[in-house]
């Protein structure tokens, strides 16, 4: 499982970091939409990762192209969902919560 939340993490990050959240390296994308959702369905290309999930969605809003829910759903057909939420772009961070 924690191999499932490693690949989460790494699009989370290429999100913020302006890099391809779309890894195409490690899995086949498809695409579909709805009427407020781009989704693209990333299903995983090595044996790895395919003995954990069969299919991971990414659903970005159509009016912000923001990435909002993933879904990762395993060979059982169990979904996970994570939904992103109050989403601020470019907020100001007080330079105080660096200090270690």
């Amino acid at each position: 499982k924690h191999l499932i939340f490693k690949e989460v993490l790494k699009i989370i990050n290429n999100a913020v970091s302006n890099n391809s959240i779309i890894d195409e390296k490690n899995f086949i994308p498809s695409y579909e939409e709805n009427e407020n959702y781009i989704i693209v369905n990333m299903m995983p290309k090595k044996n790895k990762m395919k003995n954990i999930i069969g299919n991971m969605r990414l659903h970005f809003e159509k009016s912000s192209y923001l990435i909002h829910r993933i879904e990762i759903i395993d060979n059982n057909s169990d979904i996970t969902t994570i939904i992103l939420s109050d989403i601020c772009i470019n907020h100001e961070i007080d330079k105080s919560l660096f200090n270690f």
